[in-house]
């Protein structure tokens, strides 16, 4: 999926992100010159004007992103998306070309801040797909066009249990999109900074792939479907074993990713377009990098 033409022409004019340690691939504190376009590939909203950087709220540093879908916006879907990929090729160099992707039989860590705005946040009620949906707000995705995301966080706001992140896994590791899987539901709070932590290994070979997540701090046990994947432990990592990529004929075969199929992240919004109202999330920190230590130091967490 392509952002809009007149999109890529602002982006293709952006500075290009200064250079960045040995260890950090990725990162996007809302602190470059050139707005979004300073740190990201691209965006896929009705509009790049959907994207700001703010003052307040803030997790680390100076400003945050802060990213709106409004009822009825169309971008490939209801949706307002800060992407790492899915833009053009000159786009991807500008923010680190191959160092940006997810590479098959890497492993990388991921840290972000997001906060879903304390008043402008919408969800489902049962008229979605996914009952009680507030949509995505992260996608590790393949590149290009491929069903579902191998894996992805959801919205969802739970009768008798509130407001919830939710991760989605592909029910398959080719081009279908058959619906996803939830391997685990933990509560959060609107109006306050959510700190994600994501150890990955990359691989459509689910005896190889595999995630594990730690929210505000502490690690996610496998819940709902994913109590029937195979999980393994080191330290207070529990890892869920899945497949963390897809491939099929719908996949990018980029020149910047240097071993097939390679996956990116995109966050933000999107979400069913029966969801009534505008949304607002605050994104801040996000950073990708080969250690844990880069990685939660780059997204300003707190020990």
């Amino acid at each position: 999926m392509l952002p809009r033409l007149a999109i890529l022409a602002v982006l293709v004019l952006a500075p290009a992100t200064p250079a960045l340690g040995a260890d950090v691939r990725f990162k996007a504190g809302a602190s470059e010159p050139g707005g979004w376009a300073g740190e990201w590939a691209g965006v896929s909203c009705e509009s790049d004007h959907r994207v700001t950087r703010v003052r307040k709220p803030v997790a680390h540093g100076r400003r945050a992103y802060r990213v709106q879908v409004k009822e009825g916006d169309d971008s490939y879907g209801e949706r307002c998306e800060l992407e790492m990929a899915n833009t053009s090729s000159r786009n991807i160099d500008r923010v680190g070309g191959s160092r940006v992707l997810f590479h098959n039989g890497t492993e990388s860590w991921i840290a972000q801040q997001i906060m879903l705005d304390a008043g402008t946040y919408a969800f489902c009620g049962i008229e979605c797909a996914l009952d009680f949906d507030g949509g995505l707000v992260q996608q590790l995705k393949q590149t290009g066009a491929c069903g579902t995301p191998a894996n992805g966080i959801v919205t969802r706001n739970m009768p008798g249990i509130g407001v919830v992140l939710e991760h989605r896994n592909s029910a398959e590791n080719d081009c279908g999109n058959a619906t996803m899987k939830s391997l685990w539901r933990v509560p959060v709070r609107r109006g306050r900074w959510i700190r994600i932590l994501q150890h990955v290994r990359w691989s459509p070979d689910p005896g190889s792939g595999y995630i594990a997540t730690w929210i505000n701090g502490r690690p996610v046990a496998p819940s709902l479907a994913g109590s029937a994947k195979p999980v393994s432990r080191a330290g207070d990592e529990i890892r869920i074993h899945t497949w963390t990529l897809k491939d099929g004929p719908g996949v990018d075969r980029l020149k910047q990713c240097r071993s097939h199929p390679c996956a990116h992240l995109r966050t933000g919004v999107y979400r069913d377009p029966k969801v009534n109202g505008s949304s607002i999330v605050y994104v801040d920190g996000t950073t990708v990098a080969t250690s844990r230590a880069a990685a939660e130091r780059g997204a300003g967490f707190r020990r």
